[in-house]
């Protein structure tokens, strides 16, 4: 009998419980991250492909109207400039946070991003894969997702304002949920205006 381990029964049944618990938060951390994750995702990807196939139809309609984009006016030409950036900055937007640990998340580079959300030929006319080739992959490390959603909306913005069309209602509801989020009446809740009365869309049956 050994009188050591009578001693310490109180510590070693301490550490065996406190290492059960820990492996059962582990496991239920996971599975409850990994829905999590797939839920935001879904609604962070579906607003950006929603930018994205809208720069690609407004640029596809410019072009179409020209043969050569010296011929559009220059009205047109600052319409596709600020299209040409806005696909620009979603296609070099990454796939993983790298601000917390990019061994660990694993992110792409740059160019894999870039070839992955970019059509072929619309990367090829704005050279798009060569900006992403000259200035390397190290640019990954240094962006972050939530940085970078926020300057693709600002663009969004600037671009709804040149091409004199109205702001997706999510897109909107965004910069006013940042705007009054220390309000408390409109704090975690996307709200819209109509003559001064405040409504969520999302309430909406269409």
């Amino acid at each position: 009998l050994d009188l050591d381990t009578l001693d310490n029964v109180e510590e070693s049944s301490y550490h065996v419980g406190y290492d059960d618990g820990h492996h059962h938060g582990v496991l239920h951390g996971k599975f409850e991250g990994r829905s999590i994750g797939r839920t935001k995702g879904f609604e962070l990807w579906e607003e950006v492909g929603y930018y994205e196939s809208m720069s690609q139809t407004w640029l596809s309609l410019l072009d179409a109207q020209t043969s050569h984009p010296a011929a559009l006016s220059r009205k047109q030409q600052k319409q596709r400039q600020q299209l040409v950036n806005l696909l620009s900055l979603i296609a070099s937007f990454p796939m993983a946070n790298t601000a917390s640990s990019a061994v660990a998340l694993g992110q792409e580079g740059s160019l894999g991003a870039l070839q992955s959300h970019t059509p072929p030929h619309k990367a090829a006319q704005s050279g798009l894969i060569a900006k992403a080739q000259d200035e390397g992959e190290d640019v990954d490390a240094q962006l972050d997702i939530l940085d970078h959603l926020e300057r693709i909306r600002a663009r969004y913005k600037s671009l709804c304002s040149v091409l004199g069309v109205r702001q997706r209602i999510r897109a909107a509801d965004a910069e006013h949920e940042k705007a009054s989020d220390g309000d408390g009446i409109l704090s975690g809740a996307r709200m819209a205006f109509v003559k001064g009365r405040a409504f969520n869309p999302e309430h909406l049956a269409f």
